[in-house]
């Protein structure tokens, strides 16, 4: 699935296709050639764009529409987990959460603000390949977590501070989840006594580290 079409100023075809050829060539190698020969200081980050296109770790949100989509970076040995980069649109191009945007030169069209994630979404976007969504929604993961806590957690202490909690999917992304509770004293409770309970178990159903807020209802 993807959300919508490239803006017209970072056409993927500018990018990837040769410049004198009306009509894309829409096979990786091709592309990734094309856009090496054309842009040589992204040749690196055109690789590495191209390895998380083939690994599948590229996502969209189902809870945020206005995110292009996240890309899972793979874990390393000290931190066990991926973790997630959110792609946005910009005016000129798109930006990236990552410690690799903005890039110190620039190059290719539009911005030419270029990180491996941003290529590796064009890249997908002019192979027109589907870009999943999260295997799970906000609500989905949030249920999880709670039936872990229950099998974990003495029934009272359960029943008296998670009972009853929601996920505000308009309030998470797939780095924060957003938890609406009854009152203070039990956001106060869940934030501060058992926070590091509840993110333990958040991060084991989720598969990767993201964090856990807590806010009052309305």
């Amino acid at each position: 699935m993807t959300l919508f079409a490239p803006t017209t100023h970072l056409a993927p075809p500018s990018l990837f296709s040769p410049s004198l050829l009306p009509t894309p060539i829409r096979t990786p190698q091709q592309a990734i050639q094309n856009a090496c020969r054309r842009w040589p200081v992204l040749a690196e980050r055109v690789r590495d764009a191209a390895a998380f296109a083939r690994n599948h770790s590229l996502f969209t949100h189902p809870a945020t529409p206005e995110i292009v989509s996240w890309c899972q970076k793979e874990a390393t040995s000290n931190q066990g987990t991926p973790a997630y980069h959110r792609l946005t649109p910009t005016r000129t191009g798109f930006a990236c959460t990552c410690s690799d945007w903005p890039p110190e030169d620039r190059a290719g069209p539009g911005d030419g603000q270029y990180c491996s994630h941003i290529l590796a979404w064009l890249l997908t976007v002019y192979l027109r390949q589907p870009i999943p969504l999260l295997p799970f929604s906000p609500g989905e993961l949030w249920q999880a977590t709670l039936t872990a806590l229950q099998a974990e957690m003495l029934k009272g202490t359960y029943t008296l501070w998670l009972e009853g909690t929601t996920v505000v999917p308009e309030m998470s992304n797939p780095l924060v989840l957003t938890i609406q509770v009854p009152n203070r004293l039990t956001q106060e409770w869940l934030a501060e006594r058992i926070y590091p309970t509840i993110h333990r178990a958040l991060c084991k159903q989720a598969g990767y580290r993201m964090d856990v807020t807590f806010v009052i209802s309305r």
